[in-house]
């Protein structure tokens, strides 16, 4: 094997110098450079993995909001059709009671005209027959006198 290092022209302090340069270079790289390097991928890593649980989780959140809101329209929309039925309830009933105000204030109205009405005519009837009696006594005692 002596032979044949001597026959390539190799130096064996020189290998063994280069072995150990390349072993250390290799520690230096692999502390100073590798490490480093690998601990910031590492923790990139970990950022990007933390991002994308965050982001499945935002998705989740919108999902159960968006279900949420849907809810929250839907019981809204069934309240308000409540309350407009309701409201149109009260209003038609308003509008019966209203309606048979005015029907009973019509026929008290009516009544009172009838009333009204009848007392006039007996007024005049009462005033005609005393009018008639007077002129009917007028013309007797005219009648006397001739």
């Amino acid at each position: 094997m002596e032979g044949l290092i001597h026959a390539f022209g190799i130096d064996t302090t020189i290998l063994v110098a280069q072995v150990v340069n390349f072993v250390v270079l290799a520690a230096l790289l692999t502390w100073f450079l590798y490490k480093p390097v690998m601990k910031a991928v590492n923790e990139r890593q970990k950022v990007i993995e933390q991002g994308l649980l965050d982001a499945k989780e935002s998705a989740l959140q919108k999902e159960q909001g968006e279900l949420a809101r849907k809810e929250i329209e839907r019981e809204a929309r069934t309240k308000a059709e409540y309350i407009v039925s309701q409201a149109e309830q009260v209003a038609q009933s308003q509008k019966q009671d209203i309606l048979a105000d005015a029907q009973r204030n019509k026929e008290a109205i009516v009544a009172s005209a009838h009333e009204q009405a009848k007392a006039a005519a007996d007024k005049v009837t009462q005033e005609a027959k005393k009018k008639i009696a007077a002129d009917a006594v007028l013309a007797v005692e005219k009648l006397m006198k001739v």
